[in-house]
């Protein structure tokens, strides 16, 4: 019994003196690559959502968002489907008002019609419409 787990720890030596010497087996190799043509397609079809495109890729967020950080083409690319989209969705807004929508309106409203007074923050100013005068007492005795 004892020559046998001197056998075994002989071979274990083996092994890691092989190791030292790179011989070792190797782990499987690196994730798919993509090309740039294949994520802009994903992104496209999911619309500039990086969780979807990788899916749509069967590979992790962190590696598309990898591949965007590392690709000016795919940054602009998904600037361009985000536009996009943004378009898509105003056009669905304009729609939803055109309908009579209230909710779609006032959501316009309070974010486009600013500028004539369309907003729910309270803008405080001085006499006559001016900044605001703050003077600062220096006298510690008047507290």
């Amino acid at each position: 019994m004892a020559n046998t787990t001197r056998t075994v720890n002989k071979a274990s030596r083996s092994k890691k003196s092989q190791a030292s010497q790179g011989d070792t087996p190797k782990r499987p190799g690196p994730a798919p690559r993509f090309t740039n043509a294949q994520i802009i397609e994903a992104l496209r079809l999911s619309a500039g959502i990086i969780t979807g495109a990788a899916d749509i890729l069967k590979t992790s967020r962190q590696t598309v968002a990898k591949y965007i950080e590392n690709s000016e083409e795919l940054q602009q690319a998904l600037e361009q489907v985000n536009h996009r989209t943004l378009d898509i969705a105003e056009s669905k807004l304009m729609s939803a008002i055109n309908s009579g929508n209230l909710t779609a309106t006032i959501f316009y409203l309070k974010t486009k019609g600013k500028s004539r007074g369309y907003t729910e923050r309270s803008e405080l100013s001085g006499a006559g419409g001016g900044a605001i005068k703050i003077v600062f007492d220096d006298d510690d005795s008047k507290l």
